[in-house]
């Protein structure tokens, strides 16, 4: 095992070696370049630097957003019944989006927002929490 350990060394050094000479061999066309060229000392790779990267850290978790759930008190916003003022208080809904909602009157739930493409699912996921839609009772027979 020693030797061929020995034998790997001497061939890392023969290739450094030839790596050495043929790049001396070659003029330089430019004298900055040769400057630089010799004021650099190359070194041999058992004695190179080792370069340390940096510990990888995982990064942190973004923290997920909560739901906010409707104010102690504050009713839901029906969207079988709300006036378009009332409905363009919610977030992300502006003039277009409640003519939709209420040109597309009934809803069976609220969900049928997305369903029926009124609006689009990122912004029901702001205003789920904040809406119902209630059931008219049917006309009692007599």
């Amino acid at each position: 095992m020693i030797q061929r350990l020995l034998r790997s060394l001497v061939l890392v050094c023969l290739v450094l070696a030839i790596a050495g000479t043929a790049s001396a061999s070659t003029p330089q066309k430019k004298k900055s370049t040769k400057a630089k060229a010799d004021t650099t000392a190359q070194v041999p790779a058992s004695k190179q630097a080792v370069k340390k990267t940096p510990a990888k850290t995982e990064p942190a978790a973004p923290a997920k957003a909560e739901p906010a759930a409707p104010a102690k008190g504050a009713a839901l916003i029906d969207l079988n019944s709300a006036t378009k003022e009332e409905l363009m208080t919610l977030t992300g809904i502006g003039d277009a989006f409640a003519k939709k909602i209420i040109d597309n009157r009934p809803y069976r739930g609220k969900n049928d927002l997305t369903k029926k493409k009124i609006i689009p699912a990122a912004t029901y996921a702001k205003i789920a929490d904040k809406i119902i839609a209630k059931q008219q009772a049917p006309p009692i027979k007599k």
